[in-house]
């Protein structure tokens, strides 16, 4: 969604997106959103409820969902929350918590004041990391730079980072990402791989781009973003997935 839908500063959908997606559609084509946030973070005006998505892959790939129906969920182990747990009691790091029904945060501060108005996050409950740590944690979003990731990392040993922005950087299990999502969603829906097309332009789009049947990155998208997919497009705000779609005759 964020820097391929939608450009970080304007956070709109530009228009040539929105009529290439319904022509997609009409077409027969089906349309999933993959994305980072947490389906708690959507706004009124988010892509979720404007376009015509038939399921979500949320929380990059640990949750995913079509209405009601919930296709895949993953967590966090118990052995890496309690891993956290100790770290946590020694050196405080600012964290989101990401459960299916909640997000909290364990502290305030200015790392997660420039997250949060970068993500465009609702107001979050601020509980104890006990509290949180307790919940079926589907993902964390720590907020800050390399050195608090590279802590966090060296404790727990079944997790992964990616990351999208540079004030805050995604922790999921080591074998999640959007690309297994992306195999429950398929296989929900009884399509093909190699049937696949992608888009994206940050880190934690690496997996799905390298896993599609095409991956198309975005003109905006980091370097290894582009040399790990198939095609590049233009940039979101210059007509990019409209122009991507009909090169390759989608639309």
């Amino acid at each position: 969604m964020d820097g391929t839908l939608t450009n970080f500063d304007t956070h709109q959908v530009p228009q040539s997106a929105r009529e290439a997606l319904e022509l997609a559609k009409a077409n027969g084509v089906k349309l999933f959103l993959a994305t980072g946030r947490h389906p708690l973070f959507f706004q009124e005006d988010s892509p979720v409820h404007m376009l015509p998505f038939d399921a979500h892959l949320t929380a990059n790939g640990q949750f995913c969902y079509s209405g009601d129906e919930v296709i895949h969920r993953k967590h966090i182990c118990r052995e890496d929350k309690d891993a956290l747990c100790a770290l946590l009691e020694r050196r405080p790091i600012p964290l989101l918590f990401m459960a299916e029904k909640e997000i909290c945060v364990n502290m305030g501060g200015p790392e997660v004041e420039r997250g949060n108005k970068a993500l465009r996050a609702p107001p979050l409950r601020m509980r104890e990391s006990s509290h949180c740590l307790g919940l079926d944690l589907l993902a964390l979003l720590l907020y800050g730079g390399r050195e608090n990731e590279e802590l966090l990392l060296s404790a727990t040993s079944h997790c992964q980072a990616v990351r999208w922005h540079p004030d805050f950087v995604d922790v999921i299990p080591a074998d999640g990402g959007k690309h297994s999502g992306m195999d429950a969603i398929l296989a929900h829906y009884g399509i093909a791989l190699e049937e696949t097309m992608a888009f994206g332009d940050a880190q934690n789009d690496l997996s799905m781009l390298e896993h599609a049947g095409l991956g198309v990155a975005m003109g905006n998208a980091a370097d290894e973003v582009k040399a790990a997919a198939d095609d590049v497009t233009a940039a979101v705000e210059e007509d990019g997935i409209w122009r991507a779609l009909k090169k390759w005759q989608v639309i």
